[in-house]
């Protein structure tokens, strides 16, 4: 016997026959929770969304759970990754400060921005015509500034790159257009 939705719900609708309603109760968010998981695993989340609308029956559920509100639940997590690695990225003006170059290529290295560019790719399915093409801007400006910053970074580590001034200017500026780059990129979403 194939494990599909429809089996459950037969399955559900003779242990309905046999139980108390207080068992019922379980048995019923059991065959949802396990209907919902297979459903993921066949169909878009958005139609998952649909059919857990419809199978519950309630107005209430069915008005808050859309395919849009499905979507963005998905969308939200990597766009809160984003902020975070933009929070980070902002902390690198410490190692500057410090000359600690291979600090600063370290922390670019290291989670959350070493996750930076897959997570940007996996946000481009949730985006449409204009946004995606202003998105595909902004990334792209974006990575070139972080690695332009890298490579500055790189140089300093070396001794063709070392600076002689207190302040490394060049490479806060590159750090600032990173950041002014990321945060425009997020603006945009």
């Amino acid at each position: 016997m194939t494990h599909s939705p429809s089996n459950h719900l037969f399955i559900l609708i003779v242990v309905i026959d046999n139980m108390n309603l207080a068992c019922l109760l379980l048995v019923v968010i059991f065959a949802l929770l396990h209907c919902i998981e297979s459903i993921k695993l066949a169909v878009p989340r958005a139609i998952a969304a649909s059919i857990l609308s419809f199978t519950i029956g309630s107005s209430a559920i069915a008005d808050t759970l859309t395919a849009s509100s499905v979507i963005e639940m998905d969308k939200q997590p990597k766009v809160d990754s984003l902020k975070d690695m933009l929070f980070v990225l902002k902390l690198e003006k410490e190692f500057v400060d410090k000359k600690d170059y291979r600090g600063f290529r370290s922390q670019l290295r290291s989670f959350p921005i070493s996750d930076l560019r897959s997570t940007c790719r996996n946000l481009k399915p949730y985006l449409q015509n204009e946004q995606l093409q202003n998105y595909n801007k902004a990334y792209t400006k974006m990575i070139d500034n972080i690695d332009y910053m890298d490579s500055l970074a790189l140089k300093r580590t070396q001794s063709q790159g070392a600076i002689k001034e207190d302040v490394d200017k060049e490479l806060l500026k590159a750090l600032d257009n990173s950041i002014e780059s990321f945060q425009g990129m997020l603006d945009g979403l």
